[in-house]
């Protein structure tokens, strides 16, 4: 029997081959990566070519507590979504809540301690969520 004299040779053979196969491996994976990407859209996005939907909103005071709404409105951040926004300042809960029940607007963003006595008083809105200061 004959002795491998160069062993190393033979190891570099088999790397190559290896290497070779992990390239078309990781070549596949991205080709498929890359297809499934562009099959799955955003759902919530408007598609080309879609009418967006207005939507007057309105806010009750000026305050720091609504600053990632007007951040959103100024930026746009709607219309990629199909909703062209109009921001509608309404002084005061009151007038706010009747505006909103006269379909002047469609969105409200106020004070829930302000506008639950008009829930209490048989208002037919909905309050969507209230937070208070303190940590729970």
């Amino acid at each position: 029997m004959r002795k491998n004299v160069f062993p190393a040779r033979q190891n570099c053979r088999l790397l190559a081959g290896l290497s070779a196969w992990i390239k078309t491996f990781l070549l596949v994976a991205v080709s498929i990566a890359a297809t499934r990407s562009q099959v799955i859209a955003n759902p919530y996005l408007a598609k080309a070519g879609d009418r967006s939907t207005n939507i007057r909103i309105a806010t009750c005071a000026v305050s720091g507590g609504f600053a990632h709404l007007y951040t959103a409105l100024e930026n746009h951040l709607f219309n990629k979504y199909g909703f062209r926004m109009e921001h509608v300042f309404i002084r005061g809960s009151g007038p706010s809540v009747a505006a909103l029940m006269a379909d002047e607007i469609q969105f409200l963003y106020c004070a829930a301690d302000a506008t639950i006595p008009s829930l209490a008083a048989g208002v037919d809105v909905k309050l969507r969520e209230a937070r208070s200061g303190a940590a729970d």
